[in-house]
């Protein structure tokens, strides 16, 4: 297993950790997206708490763990990973290398207003003229971005929703760690935990490679 773990700077942080809790998909497409070129960047600061870090973990599953202070989350990584002097280069299905320009263009088109247009050529225009200027298969990496199963997780130790559910005689029902899986508010549900978690344990629960862990009925 390879992992490779970098601090975080202001700008990025924002991003990574909204004010307000992931909701939507194209929100993690652009998490995914400004974290696959921040890393590409090569960033060598000082960690900071209060900003968190990105640690990509290589193996069997391949995920993006974002962790700071007591709130964890990790998502797929869909990209292949190569490393020249000790350098990373990212290509998706071998064949379509994900450089920061081909980042930028993708985060272009999924935060622009035609994006969100009914008409879809107003969608698709922007890309064709990508597609004939720059990367012949935009069309398909953006294609395969939008359909992949992203695998969105996360933990929280949050006191504040765990006593306000504990007045209310319901503490079971938000717990004080926990973990959330998926993020709409249709699919999204809890997994109470008996214990604060560590950032490695996180990692850990989440690799396929190690020991299962096991449901408890905590009453």
């Amino acid at each position: 297993m390879k992992k490779y773990k970098y601090a975080l700077n202001q700008y990025v942080s924002d991003i990574i950790f909204p004010k307000e809790r992931v909701k939507d998909k194209v929100q993690i497409l652009e998490i995914l997206l400004e974290a696959s070129r921040y890393i590409l960047s090569a960033p060598s600061l000082t960690f900071d708490k209060n900003l968190g870090s990105i640690t990509l973990v290589v193996d069997k599953m391949s995920r993006l763990f974002f962790c700071k202070e007591k709130k964890y989350y990790s998502i797929v990584f869909p990209f292949t990973v190569n490393e020249l002097d000790s350098k990373l280069f990212f290509q998706y299905q071998n064949n379509i290398d994900v450089d920061s320009q081909t980042i930028s263009h993708a985060i272009s088109i999924i935060k622009s207003e035609s994006f969100n247009n009914k008409c879809s050529l107003d969608f698709t225009e922007p890309i064709y003229e990508i597609e004939s200027d720059i990367n012949e298969d935009f069309w398909i990496f953006i294609r395969e971005l939008l359909v992949m199963e992203d695998g969105y997780i996360r933990y929280d130790m949050d006191e504040a929703g765990y006593k306000e559910a504990k007045d209310k005689g319901f503490e079971h029902k938000h717990p004080l760690n926990h973990f959330d899986v998926f993020y709409s508010n249709k699919a999204t549900f809890k997994l109470g935990l008996t214990n604060v978690i560590l950032d490695d344990d996180f990692i850990d629960y989440l690799n396929i490679k190690t020991d299962c862990k096991y449901l408890q009925d905590p009453k």
